[in-house]
């Protein structure tokens, strides 16, 4: 049997005697007594009318278990399993088992001291007995140790969580309080996400910038397109007659004549061919072709500018939820860019960016008087000839009356313009375990800058403070060759 002297953090710092794992000391013993000095007894009936705290309480729980083996000779057991333990009180210190020094080193007025007379009065009466102190207390054990007492220290996975503090309380009460304050409230989240649908604070742009052509560069490709595609010439000469036109005259009685002169002869003069006329001859040569080279030109002079919008163009994906128990009343989302960019309203962006090489005119053909008299009749193919179209874009007073959905965000004050460097929408009720999603483009101006900073707030009438976010785009540029992307366009294109 192996006897221990416990301290008094045995039972205010330690779990319950009866879940320790009594093995971690006593591993080759079959029993454990645990005996309760004087002076711990003493500590514990004091430390039980200290206040309401951890201490206090658990001072009060190992005082009802003392009383109950109070008697002499009374124990009380803590373990079957194992090496098996049971507690006593320890009896009075018996000075004359004192060793003859002992008194010139301790102090009985103090606990520590008392503790390690105890001990060595036990071990002196009972000297066949293996006798040890048990203690979490560094000071106690250091004493111990230079009379010679076996020490053991209390194991780190003794012990209990520490206690938190009167600050630690008030700080744990204040996040209860928060925590019951916010649930009166909405909860926003928000943040920005990439195409793939993950969480960014940071985008990066790219930025394709195509110079513009010089004069000479225009000249030169112009000087290629007409080499590419010359205009037409038409030789000068006289439409010949055909046999009717000599047999028949234009005369009155020479188209009586043509009448009477059969199937054949009116065939002959319906497909007779036509040349071009001087008038279409002249409208082609001095003015669509010279139109077209000035298309041309315009064409060389626009699209690098062309070219570089759609990459000047940067999609934003922003998520905002509601994560809280009740509505958010009155929701407004406030979008502003910091920075040379502006929102587009896509709805009203609708510039066709037809980089396409504009085709050169037709030359004026050849024609017959049976095609004359066909496009004539083509005349009644015109909408204007053939009464009034369907009503199907005519709006309904219904949807003119119509209000958006008190749970739907839309902008505030009607559709935005097609360029703002502000969105502002708004939410009538933002439902609670909700979200919402918005797709903004951004186009970004050529000024050079390498960033710019998009602020999102969201407010809600029973929101106690807004609720801010910012999202960076960090822009690179990267040049494009602009004149072979022109030659491209210009040549290769058509020739495939």
């Amino acid at each position: 049997m192996k006897v221990f002297f416990i301290d008094t953090n045995i039972f205010l710092q330690c779990r319950d005697l009866q879940q320790l794992p009594w093995s971690d000391i006593g591993e080759k013993e079959e029993h454990i007594q645990l005996l309760v000095p004087r002076a711990v007894q003493r500590e514990i009936d004091r430390q039980k009318g200290d206040g309401n705290g951890r201490r206090s309480k658990r001072a009060r729980k190992v005082n009802s278990l003392l009383r109950n083996i109070l008697l002499p000779g009374s124990t009380f057991s803590i373990s079957r399993q194992g090496p098996s333990v049971e507690m006593a009180l320890a009896t009075s210190l018996e000075r004359e088992y004192l060793p003859a020094n002992a008194l010139d080193t301790l102090d009985l007025s103090q606990m520590d001291d008392s503790i390690i007379a105890e001990v060595l009065s036990f071990r002196q009466k009972n000297s066949g007995v293996d006798v040890a102190i048990l203690s979490g207390d560094i000071g106690i054990l250091a004493t111990a140790h230079s009379h010679g007492i076996l020490c053991f220290e209390v194991p780190d996975t003794w012990l209990l969580e520490p206690e938190p503090d009167v600050r630690d309380k008030k700080i744990a009460e204040l996040q209860e309080e928060l925590r019951m304050l916010q649930s009166r409230y909405p909860v926003i989240e928000m943040h920005a996400e990439d195409a793939c649908g993950n969480q960014r604070e940071c985008f990066s742009v790219q930025v394709t910038r195509y110079r513009e052509l010089t004069e000479d560069e225009i000249d030169g490709l112009v000087a290629e397109v007409k080499e590419r595609y010359p205009m037409k010439e038409f030789p000068v000469q006289n439409p010949p007659e055909s046999r009717i036109s000599q047999e028949y005259p234009s005369t009155i009685a020479g188209q009586l004549a043509l009448l009477g002169a059969g199937t054949r002869a009116l065939i002959e003069a319906a497909t007779r061919e036509i040349p071009p006329s001087k008038e279409a001859i002249d409208k082609y040569q001095n003015h669509e072709y010279p139109a077209w080279i000035e298309k041309v030109k315009g064409y060389a002079r626009s699209l690098p500018k062309e070219l570089e919008e759609p990459s000047r163009k940067s999609s934003l994906v922003l998520i905002v939820s509601n994560d809280g128990s009740v509505p958010a009343e009155n929701t407004l989302v406030d979008l502003s860019i910091h920075g040379d960019a502006v929102f587009i309203n896509s709805k009203l962006d609708n510039v066709n960016h037809n980089l396409a090489f504009p085709s050169p005119p037709a030359p004026p053909m050849p024609t017959s008087q049976y095609s004359a008299l066909v496009k004539g009749t083509r005349l009644f193919d015109d909408p204007h000839f053939r009464g009034f179209g369907a009503f199907d874009n005519l709006r309904t007073l219904d949807s003119l009356l119509q209000r958006p959905d008190r749970n739907d965000f839309h902008f505030k004050g009607g559709e935005p313009r097609k360029l703002e460097k502000q969105r502002v929408l708004e939410c009538e009720e933002f439902r609670h375990q909700t979200y919402a999603r918005f797709q903004e483009t951004l186009f970004i101006f050529p000024a050079g800058q390498d960033s710019l900073t998009i602020s999102c707030t969201v407010s809600a009438s029973n929101l106690p403070r807004p609720v801010d976010t910012h999202i960076k785009l960090d822009i690179t540029y990267v040049d494009g060759d602009t004149l072979a992307e022109i030659r491209r366009r210009v040549f290769t294109s058509r020739d495939g």
